[in-house]
């Protein structure tokens, strides 16, 4: 079976061992029981390779002796000529399933790697090298801030939302039990795993990084994570019997960077906003201009950041002198050479970083007087660092020759993880925000984004300074908003490389475009609902020309009918008159009887006005 897997399902058995109430001892002897269950009659040190072939354990010596003399104490092995037999074989089997336990967590962990290969394939176009990735997978475990092939990848998937949660579940298992594992790792005194107490003064250099995530300028998270080293450090320095204490301190080359980066941010403040896209290179300085209004706003927050570092008791160590490194007699402590330069660049760092890395992995060296084989308590100085260059470098076989070797600078979760585990605190129900994978990845993805996001800029740099002309309101409005939603850790997981710059100004082209084909489309609706408009108005006059032309239609035929009915009533009065004369007097036949019968009938009309007249007249074709 692969010993990666094998490692990788130790570790979570080991977790799962540790969360059913065992101390460390109980669940490394339940390791031994098993070793000696398969391989009777041998020695402390044959255990402890055992234990490193079998579950890829590395566990120091006297951890492992200390471990047997507690098991031989409580008759569980016996010692034959300093080799030690298991009393009772038949036991393994009611205290400990290591093997089936293994197993499941192997099945478990090929479904991982089948998941973490599905979401590769759709990052990369070639093809992927499971043995490869496996490896990977596992250096990133033990220590995320060592780059591999596959390493942003690892932690784009670790920091992603889509993660099933029983996948998330198990990979958490398994940083947990390493967490566990790691804690032994410089361990020399075994009885410290009960008792823990500092012999000497531990000085702890921190970085300007670390130092501005002390006051939250690199996010919340970052704080968070620092506050978690506080306490831990606080828990230490107040424990009994404490022959020394741990020291919190600044070299003057890091005073000498925040002082620049304080400075920098004065002359940014009152730049314009396209000079502030341009300069903001990192979380730290967008934050500390934020809400600055000018260079004296900077300086009050600068004396605030110094007052409550000192506060923490986090001071400047000003008895080092850097140029002590310089004389003949200390160029034994200068730990660089031309090859160590190329395995640096090499990885894509520049070659000005590796000697500004080197002073401090000099300054740490020197400080040790070159003893770097020792426990975590006896090293006496280590720096810590956020920034993934200078660790990638302190891990390089020039500055860390032995597997046991402390390294010169580590992570603050390096520092966490020993801490933890030294004031023997319960994983299950006080476990730092450090050890959360996800925001572990997530905190790494940012720091790459800001990397590549520190290229563009130095690129931007340079074609201005080609073509100040080349850049428009559009590219101006693209940085702004990358700077923003990267410093905000708002990023696109697809903003860890390539040209990031470039693909938000094509967004905002887009948006532009899209904007403009909307205008467009706005016009010609506008044209269409002004016809209609006009049409409609067309309309309402048509139709009020209509109404009045019926209402006028209506008046004259009604005037028309009543001026009919009077003359068909007049009509009919004077046919009776007539008739009644005829009637009733014969004389009326004579002419002079029709006479007087037309002067009744002039006498009639005459009653009609003048306009009735006429209508008569014309309608009789008369004239008046």
């Amino acid at each position: 079976m692969e010993p990666t897997k094998v490692y990788l399902a130790s570790l979570a058995t080991f977790k799962s061992f540790y969360d059913n109430n065992m101390d460390i001892y109980s669940v490394i002897s339940e390791f031994i029981k098993n070793t000696l269950y398969a391989n009777p009659n041998i020695d402390s040190k044959k255990v402890k390779e055992l234990l490193y072939d079998n579950y890829s354990f590395d566990i120091p010596l006297s951890v492992v002796r200390t471990t047997l003399r507690k098991l031989s104490k409580d008759d569980k092995v016996i010692i034959d000529n300093k080799n030690y037999i298991l009393v009772d074989r038949d036991e393994i089997n009611k205290f400990s399933d290591i093997e089936n336990s293994n197993n499941k967590f192997i099945g478990l962990h090929d479904k991982i790697i089948e998941s973490l290969t599905d979401f590769i394939s759709g990052k990369i176009k070639n093809s992927i090298d499971i043995n490869f990735l496996t490896n990977d997978f596992f250096k990133y475990i033990v220590n995320p801030y060592d780059e591999s092939k596959y390493s942003k990848y690892i932690a784009l998937y670790l920091a992603g939302n889509d993660l099933p949660d029983n996948i998330k579940e198990l990979i958490q298992q398994i940083k947990d039990g390493e967490i566990l594992l790691s804690g032994l790792s410089y361990q020399i005194d075994p009885n410290e795993l009960e008792t823990y107490r500092l012999k000497n003064n531990l000085t702890i250099y921190i970085d300007q990084e670390l130092l501005f995530s002390s006051q939250g300028y690199n996010g919340v998270e970052y704080q968070e994570i620092f506050s978690d080293f506080l306490n831990l450090v606080k828990t230490i320095n107040n424990l009994k019997n404490n022959n020394g204490k741990i020291l919190l301190r600044f070299l003057p080359i890091t005073r000498q960077d925040i002082d620049n980066f304080f400075y920098a941010a004065e002359n940014i403040v009152n730049s314009s906003e396209a000079e502030k896209c341009i300069r903001v290179k990192s979380t730290a300085m967008f934050n500390i201009i934020k809400g600055a209004k000018n260079r004296s706003d900077i300086l009050d927050k600068k004396v605030t950041f110094f007052n409550n570092l000192k506060k923490n008791g986090i001071v400047e160590d000003d008895n080092i002198n850097i140029e002590i490194l310089d004389k003949e007699e200390n160029y034994q402590f200068n730990i660089s050479n031309s090859d160590m330069v190329e395995r640096f660049t090499s990885k894509g760092y520049s070659e000005s970083d590796f000697y500004d890395y080197t002073k401090i992995l000099n300054i740490i060296n020197f400080l040790r007087n070159g003893n770097n084989n020792n426990s975590l308590e006896n090293i006496r100085f280590i720096f810590l660092t956020a920034t993934l260059g200078l660790l990638n470098l302190a891990w390089d076989k020039n500055a860390h020759e032995r597997n046991n070797d402390v390294p010169l600078v580590t992570s603050i979760d390096f520092m966490i993880n020993r801490f933890w585990f030294k004031t023997q605190k319960n994983i299950a129900t006080i476990k730092p925000v450090s050890f959360d994978i996800a925001l572990q990845a997530k905190l790494i993805v940012n720091s790459l984004i800001n990397t590549n996001l520190s290229n563009e800029f130095e690129k931007i740099k340079e074609k201005i300074k080609r073509e100040p002309s080349s850049y428009d309101v559009s590219f101006i409005a693209a940085l702004k908003q990358v700077t923003e939603r990267v410093f905000s850790n708002d990023f696109y997981f697809e903003d860890i490389d390539g040209d990031i710059l470039e693909r938000e100004l094509e967004k905002i082209k887009l948006k532009d475009k899209e904007i403009e084909n909307l205008r467009y489309e706005n016009k010609n609706l506008k044209e269409i609902e002004e016809s209609a408009l006009e049409l409609k108005r067309n309309n309402r006059e048509l139709e009020e020309k209509l109404n009045g032309s019926i209402l006028i239609d209506k008046d004259k035929l009604k005037r028309k009918f009543i001026f009919y009915t009077k003359f068909i009533i007049l009509c009919f009065f004077v046919f009776l008159i007539i008739y009644c004369i005829y009637r009733f007097y014969p004389e009326a036949n004579e002419i002079g009887g029709m006479l007087s019968i037309l002067g009744i009938i002039i006498s009639l009309l005459s009653l009609l006005s003048e306009k009735n007249r006429k209508k008569i007249c014309n309608l009789f074709r008369f004239r008046d």
